[in-house]
This record gives structure tokens, sequence and C-alpha cells, in this order.
């Protein structure tokens, strides 16, 4: 596809040099904004003690003496044999085939993880819970974030610096977590250290941006050059649907993503030309629960292609979150569910619901992977319930986005790029999220008892967002 070179104008964009990431299905754009910024790196090179070296031979040649102990028909686990040599309070069991061994040595701690094959990494030092942090400067405004240290395998205190204080100041210089104010517009580092330890975090400081303004961007589409998506009924489960752009839509800023890229949105929904339901993108059963998220990125990413593009993808959960402040995340339960070898009925958490003979259900949150039926008398692993139902609201311009078209009077139906599951009494169900007159909700598409749900996108989907 040819990109479209033209200059464009944007309203609150000139004189910045953009690059355009994009986003759908209400098409949602990331643009990283790059203003004199070069990409610095520097290598910093690990020097080992010769302390530290010893504690990794002496970890190695344990692991050596288990694995011949092995070859001559010994029993005892890796975890077990470890615990004989460095303490029950040293190793740890990780269940998954692997140990950590804590090790005092002349007065420093060293954790290390040993995998069966005896490959063995580091687990000592400091983490950060970020390593970059994007914040927006207004004149007149206070505008700050937070970064967070752990300690593993090591004690003492956290000593925080920065390295240019005009950009942005921090709340501390000890401690496990600190204040980060934004000063002005720029690019600074933050660094943790705790002994010999230390990490890094970059802190970018980037203008405000106006919230809701239109933005030229051109995805390159025309009656001579269009933009073409064609989702298969194998793939969506509900039939085959094309998607074929023949004019730019209108764009509008959102806000930032957490690397400092802007986000802007279609004004309007993308729906399908040929195909669809009701003239919406449909997705249906388990095919359109397992394949949506992927089809909606695919859609999505026809939107990529113009002057400065980089890439797209359909608007997530985690976006709508962000712009709302939302962390409904935090309040998930799980349930497991048994079906009883006498009575034939489903049992949530030990108690009788109902029958739901027909169980089924997927492992490890990987929904592309083995579907698998309880059997009588199986009892099924933890199922997380990630659904949940809450109004968007209409306090400032970025909710409004989400939550209206373009006119501003009509509530706007699209699909999210994110599914989720409802554990009921006896049955889970499977469904895509969506926002719909105002709420980000959720359309049950199939269900464990295998009873497939036929949706359309004027409820969920064909209204594209696309993140760019």
């Amino acid at each position: 596809m040819k990109e479209n070179l033209k200059s464009k104008r944007g309203i609150t964009l000139i004189a910045l040099i953009i690059t355009i990431i994009i986003l759908l299905i209400l098409a949602i754009v990331t643009i990283n904004i790059l203003i004199n910024e070069g990409i610095i790196g520097h290598a910093k090179n690990a020097v080992e003690t010769y302390d530290e070296k010893q504690v990794q031979e002496d970890l190695a040649l344990t692991y050596q003496e288990w694995k011949m102990g092995q070859a001559t028909g010994s029993s005892t686990s890796m975890a077990d044999f470890f615990k004989s040599k460095y303490g029950n309070d040293a190793v740890v069991d990780n269940g998954d085939g692997s140990i950590t061994v804590t090790v005092e040595s002349n007065g420093n701690t060293y954790a290390y993880k040993i995998k069966a094959d005896g490959s063995m990494e580091a687990t000592t030092g400091i983490s950060l819970d970020k390593s970059s942090l994007a914040l927006e400067y207004k004149e007149g405004t206070t505008v700050t974030g937070t970064v967070k240290a752990t300690l593993t395998g090591i004690t003492g205190d956290v000593t925080w610096s920065i390295a240019d204080s005009s950009i942005a100041t921090i709340s501390s210089t000890s401690g496990e977590q600190i204040t980060v104010t934004a000063v002005k517009k720029g690019t600074t580092k933050i660094t943790a250290k705790a002994g010999k330890y230390s990490k890094e975090c970059t802190v970018k400081v980037q203008e405000a941006l106006d919230i809701g303004a239109y933005i030229n961007y051109d995805c390159g589409a025309s009656e001579s050059n269009k933009l073409y998506y064609k989702s298969l009924s194998a793939t969506n489960g509900y039939g085959d649907q094309e998607f074929e752009i023949t004019s730019n839509p209108k764009w509008k800023i959102l806000g930032r993503s957490d690397s400092g890229n802007i986000l802007i949105t279609t004004s309007d929904p993308i729906v399908p030309t040929t195909g669809g339901k009701d003239g919406y993108f449909g997705l249906k059963g388990k095919a359109g629960y397992v394949n949506g998220p992927d089809e909606l990125d695919a859609i999505s990413e026809i939107f990529g292609h113009g002057a400065h593009a980089t890439g797209a993808r359909s608007i997530r959960i985690e976006d709508v979150n962000k712009i709302t402040g939302q962390h409904l995340s935090d309040t998930y339960t799980k349930y497991t569910y048994t079906r009883n070898a006498e009575d034939g009925k489903i049992y949530r958490n030990g108690a009788t619901s109902g029958s739901g003979s027909m169980y089924r259900y997927y492992e490890n949150d990987d929904p592309k992977g083995e579907w698998k039926q309880l059997a009588s008398g199986e009892t099924s692993p933890e199922i997380e319930q990630t659904y949940y139902v809450y109004s968007i609201g209409n306090s400032n311009a970025a909710q409004k986005m989400l939550s209206k078209k373009d006119d501003g009077s009509t509530n706007a139906s699209y699909w999210l790029a994110s599914r989720c599951v409802n554990c009921s009494d006896s049955s889970v169900d499977f469904p895509l999220r969506n926002v719909n007159s105002g709420l980000v909700s959720y359309n049950d598409l199939y269900n464990s008892g295998g009873y497939a749900s036929t949706l359309r996108q004027q409820r969920s989907a064909s209204r594209s967002f696309s993140i760019v």
C-alpha cells in the first residue's frame, strides 16, 4: 500500500514530528511523538565477585551430585536433596520442576533459580515496577507518577537519584517507592540502588494534549487505494464478512499510552461492507470467543499504513480502564466446578447448583489451547471470574469519545478485543467485552454447556475503534 505523504496540519500538533501507530473497530490511533529525542542506550557490564562465583560453582556441583544419584536409582527430589545440603529454609520448591536456593556467604545474600535441566538464573537484586514513566506537563498543573522498587535476596536501603532535576523531581532519595513530578518537557533517567545492584527508569515529560481535538491523520484510503480485510466464517464463527474502506475516517486525540504514544480514535464506527449481522460485524460461539480479539486487531490493522504509521490494533479493556480510572481486576473471584459422580450435577465450590452435565473449560488462561470436559467425579481447576459492568461516564472529553458517536447525541456500540469469563452457579459463560449504551459490558458467545450465541457489532462489534 502506498503511503500518502501529503503535508498535513494537525490542530494541536503543529511543529511536532509524529509517528503514528494505529489500533480499531471506533479506530483508536497511537502516535509516537519524537521531538528532538534520540535513542540513548548504554550497556552495563556486571562484575561478579569471587564470592559470588564460588556460590554458583557450589550450586552447580550440588546439582550434578543430585543428577548422579538419579542415574543410580535415587528417588530423592531435587528440592529435598538441596534442602539436605543447604537447609529447609534456604530452598523453595517452585512447583514447576524448578527450585530457588538462597545462600548466605561472607555477609552477602545470593538467590538462584535452578531448573530441572540444571540451568541457573540469579533472582538476587533490585527490580522496578516499570522501566519507563510517561508524564504530561501543563503550566499551572501538577502531574505526578510513582516508581516502586523491590529487593530480592538482598537487604538494605534503596537510594534514588535523578539525572536531570530540571525535567522532573523525585519526592525522596530513599525508600521503596518515590513520587516523580513533571517540571518541563524532556527525557531523563531515575536510578534506584541497593548495595552493588541498580536499576534505571526512563522518565519522559511531554506537553499535555488537547483531548477531543481533531487531528489530520490520513490512513491512505481512497477509491483507487481501497483498504481491505475479509474475516472468514471459520474464524469468526458467524460468516464471511468483508471490510472495504474507500475514504479516510475522522480522527480525534484520545490520550497518551504508557510509553508516551498519542492515542487517536475514529469519531465513528467501522462496519463491514458485505456480510455481517444486520449490517454489523458478527461473532458466534467458540470460534468467535477464541478468535474474536485477533480478528478485531486484523480489521484495525488496515488503518495502519498511512503516512508515518507503524501499525494498528483494536481497542482493549485496558485502554478503556486507563481512561476511566477503573481498577476492577483487583476484585476477581475464583471458582471450582465438580461433576458429582452420583447425581451428575455440577457443584460450584462444593455447593450443588444445577444439572450442567456438559461442562467445558480451558486451562492456563489459554482459550487457543485444549478445551476439556469434566468427567464424572472430576473437579475443574480454579476458574477466575473476570467479567464486570460499569458506566464510562461523561465527565471529560475522552470519556465522551468512548461512549458517544461523533454527533454527541447517540451512544456508541463496539467490540473490545478482550475476552472475559462469567462464572454462574452451574456453568461458565465465555463473552467478549464491549462498550454499549455508555457502559463497559460483555456479550456471551459460548457456554460451558456448548451453547453458541450469535452477536452483531451493533452491540459490541463493528463500532470500530482503532488505536494508532
